[in-house]
């Protein structure tokens, strides 16, 4: 008989349309809603029911029947209706009519579909991230925690934590400092992060933890718990002791060894970036430090010859045995053997790793030993009498001039001479040694 404005346009008619149309003329009950209220008004009345007729009987039945519809109106739009009905009474108190009032909370329901899906999808990212995630009271009770913090704590999901403690987990041994950082961050409002610390697993072993907590607030803001997460750090913890193990022992050997060891930066301006305590005596500097802030170049008796070694190792990347003049930072000149590579550091940048040896010594003896040589080869040639060397196999290693006189330059024929002279099975002289004979004729 009466339509209002309001639920004209709920169901997409003017008001004056709705006077005198029957009430399923405005809209169309989804198939499984009629089909739940046909059952629930013919059960109620113990007779099959449907339609108009269902929500009529039910009506004069009950006097008020309370209900949720989905409907789809006159233009074609999905609404969920709360809807009431009650009876209409005429003077004699009847009921001749039905009363309806639908209130549209379809905008409710989208946004409470909308939430449910946030939060479905926020479960989905928490759930499938290696980040342990959980949350607290102000009294340190659980609230909630994610799958794999589940699994850390023995449990089979989530909702197993709710309503437990610290000290009702396997960890319960640190129960009382995770307290206390929990305490300390609600207490003071400040978040705590980035801080390791050690948690005892459902087998006994002790982990390493990367922990951060903040407060958790509510839509006031009031703090109400802490949030926490964590990360296992113990793969990367024994990675890193057995890297710092690793370099302890190569700093171990590199600072024991005789010869100098070194980094430095290339070109003819180059600087040490390491050294070894061996290059610091070998160059008699008083520090590390000193001989860090000295040039390279400084360190060559002919500074140009820096830039022809640098220029080198740039080209060739790797050098062997390369003797140069250098000279200490007391002005002592020296030989030195250098080995070198080039190589790309941790920033990208090319360095020169290299290993320096004192060679002064060795050159002194091999100068003392040339000139060693050249008086025996003086001696040898001026003594007026033949003069050869054998080795162990009566081989001919050298003849002075006076035995080629003797002979001529053609050794095949000194080599007879000398075997059939001084074979071991023809004569007991010279003596057999183990590097050889000499023998002055």
């Amino acid at each position: 008989d009466v339509v209002n404005s309001g639920a004209a346009e709920m169901v997409g008619l003017a008001a004056s349309q709705g006077v005198g149309r029957a009430m399923m003329d405005f809209f169309s009950l989804s198939t499984v809603d009629a089909e739940v209220f046909n059952q629930k008004a013919s059960a109620a009345l113990g007779r099959p029911l449907e339609g108009y007729e269902a929500a009529w009987e039910l009506v004069k039945e009950r006097g008020v029947i309370e209900d949720v519809w989905n409907i789809k109106n006159r233009i074609g739009e999905d609404l969920k209706i709360e809807v009431t009905m009650t009876g209409r009474r005429d003077e004699k108190g009847q009921i001749c009519g039905i009363i309806g009032i639908g209130i549209d909370r379809s905008e409710h329901q989208r946004a409470a579909d909308a939430l449910q899906k946030s939060n479905e999808l926020l479960g989905a990212i928490m759930n499938s991230i290696s980040v342990r995630i959980f949350w607290k009271d102000r009294d340190s009770k659980f609230l909630g925690c994610n799958a794999v913090f589940a699994r850390d704590a023995g449990l089979q999901k989530p909702e197993d934590l709710i309503g437990k403690y610290d000290a009702d987990m396997v960890w319960k041994e640190q129960a009382e400092l995770y307290r206390a950082d929990d305490r300390s961050v609600i207490e003071s409002g400040q978040e705590k992060l980035f801080f390791e610390e050690v948690q005892t697993t459902p087998t006994g072993e002790k982990v390493n933890l990367l922990t951060s907590k903040v407060p958790l607030r509510d839509s006031s803001g009031a703090i109400v718990g802490v949030l926490g997460t964590y990360l296992d750090i113990t793969k990367r913890k024994q990675a890193e002791e057995a890297l710092r193990l690793s370099q302890q022992k190569y700093q171990d050997l590199v600072n024991n060894l005789s010869v100098g060891v070194y980094r430095n930066t290339p070109g003819p301006d180059g600087r040490f970036v390491e050294v070894n305590p061996a290059l610091v005596e070998i160059m008699e500097a008083d520090s590390v430090e000193q001989l860090l802030n000295t040039p390279v170049k400084n360190l060559y008796r002919f500074p140009e010859k820096r830039r022809e070694f640098s220029e080198k190792l740039m080209r060739q990347t790797f050098v062997r045995n390369e003797e140069i003049e250098l000279v200490t930072l007391k002005g002592k000149h020296f030989y030195a053997s250098v080995t070198a590579t080039l190589k790309i550091d941790e920033k990208g940048e090319n360095t020169y790793y290299g290993v320096l040896q004192d060679i002064s010594e060795q050159k002194r003896m091999e100068q003392v030993l040339s000139e060693e040589r050249d008086r025996l080869r003086i001696i040898a040639t001026h003594i007026g009498a033949g003069l050869c060397l054998l080795d162990h196999e009566y081989r001919i290693l050298w003849v002075n001039e006076v035995v080629e006189g003797w002979y001529g330059e053609s050794q095949k024929y000194i080599f007879l001479f000398f075997y059939v002279a001084f074979h071991p099975r023809s004569t007991p002289w010279p003596r057999r040694s183990s590097r050889g004979s000499a023998c002055l004729l």
